[in-house]
C-alpha cells in the first residue's frame, strides 16, 4: 500500500494505467485507474473514462483533485512511491484515505 494526500472521496477498483501523454487515449478503457505525473486540461478524455486517479504530483487544489471532484470519482495526489511498475495490475484506491493499494 502506498499513501498519497486525499483529494476526492470513495473508493474505486481496477485496472491500473500509467498516462505518460493526453495522446495515449487509445489506451484507456472506461474503468481503469488513471495514474499520471499530473494531470492538465489534455487529459480531460481520459479522466472522463477513470474509475478512479492517481497523481504523483499535486495537491488538493491541482487540477486532478478539483476535476475529480467534478467528476466524483476518487482521487489521490501526490503520491511519493514511484507505482508505475504497477502499471496493469488491479488496485483499490481509497480517495477519502489517499490510499492505493494492490489487489490481491
Amino acid at each position: 500500500m502506498v499513501k498519497g494526500q486525499p483529494a476526492s472521496k470513495g473508493t474505486a477498483r481496477g485496472i491500473l494505467r500509467f498516462i505518460q501523454s493526453p495522446n495515449e487515449v487509445s489506451d484507456f478503457e472506461s474503468g481503469d485507474i488513471l495514474l499520471a505525473d499530473r494531470t492538465t486540461p489534455d487529459y480531460l478524455p481520459i479522466m472522463r473514462r477513470a474509475a478512479a486517479i492517481v497523481t504523483h504530483h499535486g495537491g488538493r487544489l491541482s487540477h486532478a483533485a478539483v476535476v475529480s471532484r467534478e467528476f466524483g470519482v476518487p482521487c489521490v495526489v501526490a503520491v511519493t512511491e514511484n507505482i508505475r511498475h504497477w502499471d496493469g495490475m488491479e488496485v483499490e484506491v481509497n480517495g477519502g484515505m489517499g490510499t492505493v493499494e494492490q489487489c490481491a
